[in-house]
């Protein structure tokens, strides 16, 4: 079978999506590793903020992106199909 442009469309999408997810990911494990590290329990609320932002930009960006992605990729999936050459 060979796949038709639908198709590869919505697998150059769905790649996106994950790339995304990837970076999203690492954004978020390093906000819980910033949140859970001892030494956070001794700053005050703005230095945890401070400190924590960049992570929390990030993720809150390529969560903005993740949706998006995921939406261009719903628009072709429906239409991917397998066709016999």
């Amino acid at each position: 079978p060979v796949a038709t442009p639908a198709c590869k469309t919505a697998v150059d999408r769905a790649n996106t999506m994950l790339a995304v997810a990837v970076k999203l990911r690492r954004e978020l494990a390093e906000y819980s590793r910033i949140m859970s590290d001892p030494s956070t329990r001794n700053l005050s609320g703005r230095e945890v903020v401070e400190k924590s932002a960049p992570s929390l930009q990030a993720g809150s960006s390529d969560s903005a992106r993740f949706d998006q992605a995921l939406a261009d990729y719903r628009q072709v999936v429906d239409q991917c199909k397998l066709r016999t050459p």
